[in-house]
């Protein structure tokens, strides 16, 4: 008895099971580490390849800078001459003296600014996430999501910085608005003005980041135009969410998948170019002046 039992316990494990069946038809299952894994070298592979296109362009970019400049590229480049005079930070003041130079020199400035703070800061961050993901394997690719969004998501100022821009120290600053409010200034979270409060010291705390990084690096000027750069974009948004609330339709309802039609998606678009063709040389071309 004891004999068939153990018989019938040896015929009904796994192993000979799959030792009595034909070699076609075992099929080895994907364990979990196998998944882990291959998803790892996929994510591996992609920054990889987002480093070697960002050096890439940014080689070209630096080539197509340098003497000799291509003629098409010109009209877009600042030179001192466009920066150095203060009066050249304004627009609207000078549109019976406008000339076109000072348009392209604008627009040029606007593609050069974003274009320059999304490689550098994706090229960072892909160079990071190579290196805590693979080399030191102590985080998983799920810890290492994009930095940035599609930039088909910025047709209002709120989902430029909300949707396309990084948001690395957002949920930080937030939580410190968070408690300056309640504990500081006794303000009971929820509502319209707190969140106006919320975002106006996630801008402020921007302003004063930003401009003290220009200071480590050995710019001796344009601080204040720098935190005044961030308190514009603070004050943009107020207005565009009171434009939209009154107009409707272009940011849609919140928690929402329907968004505008590509009528108002346009006009967004070119809404958000306008604001930085208008602020950006505020910021910039103050630095001109004490270049390091």
């Amino acid at each position: 008895m004891i004999k068939t039992t153990a018989s019938v316990i040896e015929s009904r494990s796994p192993r000979r099971q799959n030792a009595t069946q034909p070699p076609g038809n075992t099929f080895p299952t994907k364990t979990k580490h196998d998944t882990s894994s291959s998803a790892r070298h996929t994510f591996l592979a992609t920054k990889i390849a987002e480093i070697l296109l960002i050096s890439l362009l940014r080689r070209a970019q630096t080539h197509s800078l340098t003497p000799p400049i291509s003629p098409f590229l010109l009209p877009w480049l600042p030179t001192p001459a466009d920066t150095a005079p203060r009066a050249k930070q304004t627009l609207l003041r000078r549109l019976p003296h406008i000339k076109p130079r000072d348009l392209t020199v604008r627009a040029g400035l606007v593609l050069l600014h974003n274009w320059t703070s999304w490689s550098s800061l994706t090229l960072a961050h892909s160079v990071l996430a190579i290196l805590y993901v693979g080399l030191l394997g102590i985080h998983e690719p799920e810890e290492w999501p994009r930095l940035f969004e599609s930039p088909t998501e910025e047709y209002t100022l709120r989902r430029y910085w909300s949707k396309f821009w990084h948001r690395a120290p957002a949920r930080t600053l937030r939580d410190y608005a968070d408690w300056v409010g309640r504990k500081g200034l006794g303000v009971r979270k929820g509502g319209l003005g707190y969140r106006i409060r919320v975002a106006l010291f996630v801008f402020a705390a921007s302003g004063v980041i930003h401009a003290g990084m220009y200071r480590v690096l050995g710019f001796w000027c344009g601080w204040w135009e720098e935190m005044g750069w961030w308190m514009l974009n603070f004050g943009a948004i107020l207005v565009e969410d009171l434009v939209c609330a009154v107009f409707g339709g272009m940011v849609g309802k919140r928690g929402s998948s329907d968004g505008p039609g590509w009528r108002l998606k346009l006009m967004g678009y070119v809404w958000v170019f306008a604001f930085q063709f208008w602020s950006l040389p505020k910021q910039s071309f103050s630095k001109a002046f004490c270049y390091p």
